[in-house]
């Protein structure tokens, strides 16, 4: 089964594929760069890094997918709240995966989850 999934997407991580999207990642990477000196440095305001590495690896997806920025790294926000969309899809799909035995502990925890998120 394995095999078989990896097997039609697997020429897209070849070596030659990896090499050509290095300089749009690099041209997201100055740009997150940029972002981080602009708004923190000067400042010395503390942030949430993997907040930043959210929006830069959305950035990079977008910039790879269709060779537009979503944005969030110049907006420093969830752009139309996208992030926030994927985590409560993600929160309600995922318990479906889980073990009838263990549904009740992670549905608690994702409930949980969901009343904390700093998405919200």
């Amino acid at each position: 089964m394995h095999k078989r999934i990896k097997s039609p997407i697997a020429p897209l991580f070849s070596l030659s594929n990896v090499v050509m999207f290095e300089g749009l990642v690099e041209e997201v990477l100055s740009c997150l760069s940029d972002q981080l000196d602009k708004r923190f440095v000067d400042n010395g305001e503390i942030f949430d890094f993997g907040e930043w590495l959210q929006y830069f690896a959305f950035d990079v997806m977008g910039t790879m997918s269709f060779s537009k920025r979503y944005g969030f790294l110049e907006q420093g926000r969830d752009v139309e709240g996208m992030l926030d969309a994927i985590f409560r899809f993600m929160m309600t799909a995922a318990p479906v995966c889980i073990p009838r035995s263990q549904r009740k502990v992670v549905i608690i925890f994702c409930l949980a989850l969901l009343v904390t998120s700093p998405m919200s």
